[in-house]
């Protein structure tokens, strides 16, 4: 292998540093689902799950992570509303895959984000107006296939605080970001087959709460910091 090829192979087997500028679109729903249907892929002793009349905030989505960001991907999320003992509240990464292998390995080794490899298929022009998007696991199992309108906006746009809850290494560690984007809010339809690991999280045959879309969002992941 010549030193070109070599270099060539390690910059494919590496991540960027943080901070990592993403740009792209989001769209997500939030489901509360009862705390005695919903169980977790990640725990860790020092964070407990936010009720809301004894039920569990799920939020679940999709997310293209489009020209302009650091590298392009797709993504599939899962997240579950959770408290720190220390009184820290926010959103922790439950399962979620991508189709970057880089971003799999950075988001493990920077955030302990548990990503996973996935095939997907979006489209941002899906019949009857809207974004669609399909994903299935490398065993070709379907995780998630949903429909997100095109919805109403906000007449500006909007910067939302995004904390983040996550064990990383032992220890539970937080990353703070913003997005800012054009938040609309959509009608959506989610369908998770009872087969599909995300149906642990109880949201199978549930309509969810809402659903947000997050137009053109533009954010920045920071170094993760230990909770005190």
């Amino acid at each position: 292998m010549s030193a070109e090829s070599m270099k060539t192979a390690a910059e494919e087997q590496s991540y960027p540093p943080t901070p990592w500028p993403l740009v792209g679109q989001m769209y997500s729903s939030i489901w509360l689902v009862p705390a005695d249907r919903c169980s977790f892929a990640v725990v860790h002793p020092e964070l407990t799950p936010i009720k809301v009349a004894g039920r569990v905030v799920v939020m679940m989505g999709f997310v293209d992570y489009q020209q302009g960001s650091m590298m392009t991907y797709r993504e599939l999320f899962a997240n579950v509303m959770v408290r720190h003992t220390s009184g820290l509240s926010g959103s922790k990464v439950d399962q979620i895959w991508v189709d970057e292998p880089r971003s799999l390995r950075g988001g493990r080794e920077l955030w302990g984000i548990p990503k996973q490899l996935a095939r997907f298929e979006f489209n941002h022009q899906a019949p009857g107006g809207g974004f669609s998007g399909k994903a299935w696991d490398e065993k070709g199992t379907l995780l998630l296939e949903a429909h997100y309108g095109s919805g109403l906006g906000l007449p500006t746009r909007t910067k939302v605080a995004v904390p983040t809850v996550q064990p990383l290494h032992g220890q539970v560690t937080t990353t703070d970001a913003s997005v800012d984007c054009e938040l609309r809010l959509v009608k959506a339809a989610c369908t998770v087959p009872e087969s599909s690991p995300l149906a642990a999280l109880g949201v199978a045959n549930r309509r969810p709460l809402m659903s947000i879309w997050m137009k053109d969002l533009r954010t920045e992941l920071g170094a993760a910091k230990p909770v005190r």
